[in-house]
Parts: C-alpha cells; sequence; structure tokens
C-alpha cells in the first residue's frame, strides 16, 4: 500500500494542538490504534482519515463546538458522535489554540 499524498503534512502538524492530528494520534497512541482501526473507530474510510487529522480542531469553549464537528463528520465523511466521543475528553488534558 502506497502512503497517502497528505500523510506527510500530517506528520508536520501531529505535534500541534491547533489541528485534530494532535488529538487524534494521541487518542491512536494511547490505545494502540492502527490507522486502519481509528479509521474504523471514525467511521470513515481510511484514505480520508489525513482529510479528518487536518481538520483544524474546533474551539472547545465555542457554542458551536458541536456544529464544527458535525461539519468536519459531514466533510470527510464520518461518524460525527464517534469524533466527538474521542475529542471530548481530550479536551481536559492538552491546550486548544
Amino acid at each position: 500500500m502506497t502512503e497517502h499524498p497528505l500523510q506527510p503534512m500530517v506528520e508536520r502538524i501531529k505535534d500541534d494542538p491547533f489541528f485534530l492530528a494532535y488529538c487524534l494520534s494521541r487518542f491512536a497512541t494511547d490505545h494502540g490504534l492502527d490507522d486502519a482501526t481509528l479509521a474504523n473507530r471514525l467511521g470513515c474510510e481510511l484514505d480520508r482519515l489525513p482529510h479528518v487529522m487536518l481538520c483544524r480542531y474546533p474551539d472547545p469553549s465555542s457554542n458551536s463546538f458541536s456544529a464544527c464537528i458535525r461539519a468536519i463528520a459531514e466533510y470527510v465523511p464520518c461518524d460525527a458522535m464517534a469524533l466527538q466521543a474521542i475529542l471530548t475528553p481530550s479536551l481536559e488534558d492538552t491546550d486548544h489554540v
């Protein structure tokens, strides 16, 4: 299997809390998930995982946080509830821009 064309960009930004790659990569590492399993958990195709990762992390203090999650889920597409379930616990232990 060849590397996704966006994967180098994902690798560059996964330490930046501005992007979803930051918390999704940490979640995957903490739970021992490979990319295919993470994509499955999010309800998206593996080739769409980099698209999720490159999305901006929505402002968790905003009233539109859930709406932003739904917009990301529609764009990718993935399961909005699964994405929000992964992101919500990470709010307690990370700083977001």
